[in-house]
């Protein structure tokens, strides 16, 4: 009995091992079958510089290869062509001599407005209409001498925005030894000249400004008194002076000094790529001058050929493989997938000049992979 129990367990043992063996292989073939192993890219945050116009090189303040943090100064343009932009500076300077004449004029008929208003006071000193007219014409004068003060402080203003900018851009070069010392110096004396013209021309608007509201206040205080129909003859008469006024005072919105320096900063913290533009070099927009790239890949991208597509899904399990060194085996997940084929980047065809197209996946990883931007890694699906 316990001899053919021996027996029977002898001949069903193989049957079982191969039933597993079976079994194993399946398993194998189907998981096989359902993953995925291919090449992916690491991509990295990168900021690439270029001018939205075309424009003269006047700083580069980084170096390539060298870290920056956010907020540095990295490049400054003079944005527009050199001789455009003396043209526009002439013809911004021809306006405000224009606007000044005006004003002159406007002066000049003020001055003898008054003359005749004193020789008319003078035969009839008890007359309402002329107290009325004095106290307008003093308004209207307050107006001019205002627009006078403004216009030569716009000017001096946006001259002083201008300085300031390069100032400011110059001494962090400095810092960085990247400038000499006289480049720095000459525009600091620049600049504090001009401020310091600035500032006295400030104070005289100030005091225009007030004259201007004390003259105005007498105006308001006289005619909420005065009868209506008294008022019509002195606006008729000053009429032409209110409307050139009023011409003068839109005029002078338009007469800030153009400024044509810009400032390239860092958006983040990175590391300065190549640099394919030098100092003076005339650029045209969009011509890529450097660019600063993340230290450490956001996430990597995986084209999968349309055989494997549909082996994908989000929130898949894949391991990130590193195959330079130091190698290393990362695990990650799937984000997201496109929705349409891609034509890969070259470095990943298979065979040279033999173009490829994918379904993209991303899968984001952490800084802590080391991963470097355009770094090349394996991507398997688990």
């Amino acid at each position: 009995m316990l001899k053919n129990k021996g027996t029977a367990s002898s001949k069903i043992l193989p049957f079982v091992i191969w039933l597993a063996a079976v079994a194993a292989v399946v398993t194998l073939y189907t998981q096989r079958v359902n993953s995925f192993t291919t090449m992916g890219l690491a991509v990295a945050r990168t900021q690439t510089v270029s001018a939205t116009d075309s424009s003269i090189i006047r700083h580069i303040a980084v170096k390539a290869c060298q870290p920056v943090r956010k907020g540095d100064v990295l490049v400054m343009l003079e944005l527009g062509n050199p001789m455009e932009n003396e043209y526009a500076h002439s013809l911004a300077e021809a306006k405000k001599v224009t606007a000044r004449a005006e004003l002159e004029r406007l002066k000049s008929e003020l001055s003898a407005m008054q003359e005749q208003l004193s020789a008319e006071t003078t035969q009839r000193q008890t007359d309402e209409n002329l107290r009325c007219q004095q106290l307008v014409l003093d308004v209207n004068r307050a107006r001019v001498s205002l627009l006078e003060n403004k216009a030569a402080l716009e000017a001096d203003r946006g001259l002083l925005a201008g300085l300031e900018q390069e100032k400011a851009v110059l001494e962090e070069l400095l810092s960085k030894q990247a400038v000499e010392q006289y480049e720095v110096q000459k525009i600091r004396v620049e600049h504090e000249s001009l401020a310091g013209k600035v500032k006295a021309e400030e104070e005289l608007l100030a005091q225009t400004q007030t004259d201007l509201n004390q003259a105005q206040e007498r105006l308001n205080q006289y005619t909420a008194s005065a009868p209506t129909a008294s008022m019509e003859p002195i606006r008729r008469r000053l009429e032409p002076f209110d409307k050139a006024i009023a011409v003068q005072e839109k005029y002078m919105e338009e007469l800030i000094a153009p400024s044509y320096l810009w400032t390239v900063k860092a958006e983040f913290d990175g590391i300065v790529g190549s640099i394919a533009c030098a100092e003076g070099q005339a650029v045209n927009a969009d011509l890529p001058i450097l660019t600063v790239t993340s230290p450490a890949a956001e996430y990597v991208t995986v084209w999968l050929d349309p055989q494997q597509a549909g082996l994908i899904r989000e929130k898949m399990p894949v391991e990130i493989i590193k195959v330079i060194a130091p190698r290393a085996v990362f695990h990650a997940e799937v984000a997201s997938m496109g929705s349409a084929f891609e034509l890969l980047p070259e470095q990943l065809w298979k065979t040279a000049g033999v173009p490829q197209w994918g379904r993209p996946v991303r899968i984001p990883v952490s800084a802590e992979m080391r991963l470097l931007g355009n770094e090349i890694v394996g991507v398997h699906g688990l």
